[in-house]
């Protein structure tokens, strides 16, 4: 069996096991659920960081340089 159909168990309290049902969609398994909530986890992660990085310095200097490259273009 490929590494990436292994099954593992994990032990959850009935609390987390029922507030993981609680955002299942229709026909959705508890796995289905849990992987959504990490893929929306990672998006907004992953929107969070590139936030901060345009606030940064080097954002400015790099978009400063691309608007220098665009003018020389007219």
């Amino acid at each position: 069996m490929p590494d990436s159909e292994r099954i593992t168990t994990m032990k959850l309290s009935s609390q987390s096991r029922d507030r993981i049902r609680s955002l299942s969609t229709t026909n959705e398994t508890l796995e289905g659920t849990v992987i959504r909530a990490i893929e929306l986890l990672e998006r907004q992660e992953f929107w969070a960081r590139a936030a901060a990085a345009t606030s940064t310095g080097d954002q400015q200097a790099h978009d400063a340089a691309i608007d220098a490259w665009m003018d020389r273009l007219e």
